[in-house]
C-alpha cells in the first residue's frame, strides 16, 4: 500500500477534511461534480427543485462513506475486524475496483450524450 494511504489511518479530523476537499478536486471527481451541476442547471428546474436535486446528489454520493462511519459508530469495537477485512479486500482488489468504477463513470457521462445525439 502506498505510504500516503497508510498515513490516512492516523490523521486528525482537520487533515481528513482537507484531504477530502483535495480529493474532490481530482479530475475524475471534479468531472462528475461538474457534470452533476450542469445537468441540474440545464434541467429547467425551479430553485427549490435544483436545491433538492443537489441535496440528493450529495446524499447519494456520500452514502457509502456515511454507511462505513455508521457501522463503526453503531458497532464500535465489534466492527474493527469487519472494517479491517473490507480494507484488506480494497487494497488487494484496488485495480479491479477502479477499472469497474471508471467504466461505470464512462457510461454515466457518455450514454446521455449519445442518447441526446439521436
Amino acid at each position: 500500500m502506498p505510504k500516503w494511504m497508510t498515513a490516512i489511518d492516523n490523521i486528525s479530523t482537520g487533515k481528513a477534511v482537507g484531504l477530502a476537499v483535495f480529493l474532490s478536486t481530482l479530475p475524475k471527481n471534479l468531472m462528475l461534480n461538474v457534470t452533476a451541476a450542469t445537468t441540474i442547471a440545464d434541467a429547467g428546474l425551479t430553485l427549490s427543485q435544483q436545491i433538492t436535486a443537489l441535496v440528493l446528489v450529495l446524499f447519494i454520493g456520500n452514502l457509502t462513506i456515511a454507511a462505513i462511519v455508521l457501522v463503526y459508530l453503531i458497532t464500535s469495537e465489534r466492527s474493527r475486524e469487519t472494517l479491517a477485512s473490507w480494507k484488506t479486500w480494497m487494497v488487494v482488489n484496488n485495480s479491479t475496483a477502479l477499472t469497474v468504477l471508471y467504466i461505470v463513470y464512462g457510461f454515466i457521462l457518455l450514454v446521455p450524450q449519445i442518447v441526446s445525439y439521436f
